[in-house]
């Protein structure tokens, strides 16, 4: 008994570093390239640097830059695109929760989940021409719009399942003492499912960070994010990989530092939202 508890402890230790090299070793590869000498990106093969140069990062922030308008772009459209996907994505998964079960009601909920998944490639053009006769392209208006789409039916397949672990009793008695639906949803539904919402809005806040195919379908100068300046380093003269890895690991950061501060709140939702009872 002892052996077999021996060789399950050993491979799980197995299972656990490998699946932490495979998260770990490319994020210090990029931290490593980010600090090498221009000439070594070519003609060293070395995983470390010879020794640690900042002009990579430097660069980005030289006068004529544009990183720090890329930096407050990628964040006024998460934090945008966030809240406003998580206060309509979770009010209609809250309606299509306790509506009766309908065919309108089951079509719905059928149309959400079969925009969420279908391929965003398809609607990069249709939604460029439809930006442009709206006069929106190249601003951060436009690409909100574009992520609250992928958004919501996120926010909403994700807190249907936290608000069908609240027992409905819980509403009645509060609907029973006279509390109106919308009381009753801000003050007793909301203070419930906190870890529901942090969990969803950490999610939702990632994909928004991290979105490319439609933002760079509408930003060209003004409206550009951190994604789309990433691949702005790749050119028909070649790609500056220094640069490259340099904004790459300042793209990380907020996200990384967010998951760090929170990922208790994170994992106690999702927990809550996958265990019934």
């Amino acid at each position: 008994m002892e052996k077999s508890n021996s060789l399950y402890d050993f491979i799980r230790l197995i299972i656990i570093t490998f699946s932490l090299a495979l998260v770990i070793l490319p994020l210090l590869f990029l931290i490593s390239n980010s600090l090498k000498p221009a000439i070594e990106m070519y003609n060293n093969s070395n995983f470390l640097p010879s020794h640690i140069v900042w002009d990579n990062y430097n660069n980005l922030f030289s006068p004529g830059s544009n990183v720090l308008l890329c930096i407050k772009n990628s964040l006024i459209v998460t934090v945008a695109s966030t809240l406003i996907s998580l206060l309509f994505g979770s009010l209609a998964a809250y309606a299509l929760g306790r509506l009766p079960k309908s065919k309108i009601i089951i079509a719905i909920t059928t149309l959400i989940v079969a925009v969420r998944f279908y391929p965003k490639i398809t609607l990069v053009l249709p939604y460029f021409l439809l930006v442009k006769s709206a006069g929106l392209l190249d601003t951060t208006t436009a690409i909100i719009i574009s992520h609250i789409s992928i958004l919501i039916p996120v926010t909403v397949l994700m807190m249907s399942t936290f608000y069908a672990q609240i027992p409905k009793e819980m509403e009645e008695a509060a609907m029973i003492d006279g509390s109106s639906v919308y009381s009753t949803y801000f003050r007793i539904i909301v203070p419930t499912t906190t870890t529901g919402m942090a969990a969803t809005a950490i999610l939702t806040a990632l994909t928004s960070w991290n979105e490319f195919l439609m933002a760079s379908s509408v930003a060209s100068t003004n409206a550009l994010t951190l994604p789309i300046k990433i691949s702005g380093f790749i050119t028909d003269k070649g790609t500056d990989w220094g640069s490259m890895s340099s904004l790459s690991v300042i793209t990380i950061l907020p996200m990384l530092i967010l998951i760090l501060f929170t990922q208790r709140y994170l994992v106690q939702g999702l927990t809550a939202g996958a265990v019934k009872g």
